[in-house]
């Protein structure tokens, strides 16, 4: 799974759960952990109705606990609901997520990280205010833990990019979006689905600050981004933001045929509910006149 190369993974995962069901008491809290990986594993394989039945039973067996493994049954629960595109259900769960997290390790990096996810549903529900509230607090808590390039102030510094970008504060968004790629790099190497996923982001923010050096280094960024993210998540909302950029970059150039057939490419996977699909949407459309003004193609 941390590869993701989710169809191997699979088949361990459902031995794992038969396992733990035919060795185990069914209120073992062993198999509550095993359920949570194995939902999160259909989750991120868009297997969205199978999931939402494995976590169903995940929380029944752990309901009213105060254990870590309910808290973190509820984050990946909260994570299924984004996927779907039920933000205030999932902000719903990370809250409730943070609060056992809270009563069963403290302020911990747990709920902290879990905190992260609430503010990025929080934000695609365009609950910006709040979110940026929650973020604050965040930085606060987690400048006392880890070292300045860890794996979780890489992950704040993503949180906190997308925040400022949904904010439209994008010279604020890049420097976390740097640092969060940085981090990423050194976690996954170069060559990494996550990797590829940020430099899109890093290459939208420097495109809507529009001057010269910014959109040069946004086509190397997509440049690198775009093959890993088609062969990992082809026909995904990631493919799509970085086809979108990718047809601006070829709309500046004056290749307004390669800058459709992007914008073309895109749009089927940008069809989802949120703050950034409302986004791009409108920057495809925005786009696409853009096209249409053009003397060459009238």
């Amino acid at each position: 799974r941390y590869q993701q190369k989710y169809a191997e993974a699979l088949p361990e995962m459902d031995a794992a759960v038969r396992i733990a069901r035919s060795q185990l008491p069914a209120a073992n809290p062993i198999i509550a952990g095993v359920l949570i990986r194995y939902g999160d594993l259909l989750r991120r394989m868009q297997r969205y109705d199978e999931a939402e039945q494995v976590f169903a039973e995940g929380v029944a067996k752990l309901q009213g606990s105060s254990s870590g493994e309910y808290a973190q049954m509820l984050q990946v629960y909260g994570t299924l609901a984004s996927a779907r595109g039920a933000y205030a259900l999932a902000s719903e769960r990370f809250r409730k997520s943070m609060d056992v997290f809270r009563k069963a390790t403290g302020d911990s990096t747990f709920t902290w990280l879990t905190a992260l996810l609430l503010i990025d549903s929080l934000g695609q529900d365009g609950q910006l205010e709040e979110a940026d509230t929650l973020a604050k607090e965040a930085s606060r808590a987690f400048a006392g833990m880890g070292q300045p390039d860890s794996y979780e102030s890489g992950y704040l510094s993503g949180t906190v990019g997308y925040l400022r970008w949904r904010q439209r504060r994008f010279e604020d968004s890049i420097a976390p979006f740097r640092h969060s790629l940085k981090v990423q790099i050194q976690t996954y190497g170069e060559q990494h689905p996550e990797v590829a996923r940020m430099r899109a982001a890093l290459a939208r923010s420097l495109l809507a600050i529009g001057d010269a050096d910014s959109r040069m280094e946004a086509a190397s960024l997509i440049e690198q981004a775009l093959p890993v993210i088609e062969k990992a998540d082809a026909g995904t909302a990631d493919t799509g933001v970085a086809l979108l950029v990718r047809a601006e970059l070829r709309l500046d150039a004056g290749e307004a045929m390669g800058a459709q057939r992007d914008i073309d490419a895109a749009l089927p996977s940008l069809q989802g509910k949120g703050l950034d699909r409302e986004r791009e949407r409108r920057m495809a459309a925005n786009l696409s006149q853009r096209i249409k003004r053009m003397p060459a193609i009238r």
